[in-house]
This record gives C-alpha cells, structure tokens and sequence, in this order.
C-alpha cells in the first residue's frame, strides 16, 4: 500500500505527460507538414522567377548585341555623311560670298541711287569702287556645328543574376 500510494500521482502524471507528448507531436507533424509544403511552394516559386529572369537577360544581351552593331553601322555612316556635308558647307560659303559681291555689282546697275552711313547719294563709280574693296563677306551663321558622336553604350550587367557564377556561387552554396 504504502509504495502505491506514493507510485499512483507519479503514474498519474506520467500518464498524462504521455498523453501531451502525443497531442504535441501530432500538432508538431502537422505542422513540419506545412513548412515542408510552404517551402517546395517557394523554392518551385523561386525556380520559377529564375528562370523568368534568365530568359529576359537573354533577351536583354541579344537586344544589346544588335543596338552595338547598329551603333557601329550609324557611327561609319556619319562619317560617311559628314564629309559630304563639310564639301556642301565649303561650297555654300563660297556661293554666299559670290552672292553677296553681285549684290553689291548690282547696285551699280540699279535705277535707286546708293547713300552711304552719312546719308549722302554715292555715284556709281564709287559705288563700284567700295564693291571692288569689299572685305570677305562673314559667313560664320553658315558654319555647321557637327557635335561629338556619345560613347557606345555599354550593355548593363546584374551580377545577381539567376543564372550567373556570382549568384549560383552567393545563393546555393553554403
């Protein structure tokens, strides 16, 4: 008697500690079984959003490989073009120039008499004497400004991209 009456509250709760170890695991099982459910749902997220992201910088390195060789073919034709357009400016400078001095041969020639700065009427001998001294008329709004051709845009690199040595290296080694 004496033994079982000190063994009964002891069993008693050995009893029930069983009972809640049980309960727990069965709750602790249930919820492994989510983790291991929610982590395959992320990791197969994640695998996904990889390879979505491996596609586009594909996508984006080819894109920037053709916009480089276009760039090189839009850079040799405005080498190409500039010359023509240097020949074509020289030539008009030349035109204005030519144009400007028959202007001044033509009043000359012109019914309206010419006054010089003080207002007073110039005969045309003088008038055909100030066109032989003529200076080099300006022709500096002529002048065409050709700019600097930008560098050749450097295609832009994500070191944390899925599918890099960098990222495989950060992200799945331990």
């Amino acid at each position: 008697g004496k033994c079982k009456k000190r063994l009964l509250p002891i069993s008693k709760r050995l009893e029930s500690a069983k009972k809640l170890v049980k309960k727990e695991s069965v709750k602790s099982a249930i919820t492994k079984a989510k983790y291991w459910a929610m982590r395959r749902k992320c990791m197969t997220m994640a695998y996904m959003q990889n390879i979505r992201k491996c596609q586009s910088v594909a996508r984006l390195q080819i894109s920037c490989r053709g916009y480089g060789s276009c760039w090189n073919a839009a850079r040799r034709n405005y080498y190409r073009n500039k010359k023509g357009v240097m020949r074509e400016e020289s030539n008009m400078k030349i035109e204005w120039r030519g144009l400007k001095r028959i202007q001044c041969y033509l009043q000359v020639i012109d019914d309206k008499p010419k006054k010089d700065a003080k207002g007073k009427t110039m005969s045309n001998t003088a008038v055909l004497n100030s066109c032989i001294r003529m200076k080099r008329p300006n022709t500096r709004h002529l002048n065409i400004h050709y700019g600097r051709i930008p560098k050749k845009p450097r295609c832009p690199t994500d070191r944390m991209c899925p599918c890099s040595v960098f990222y495989v290296n950060t992200v799945y080694k331990v």
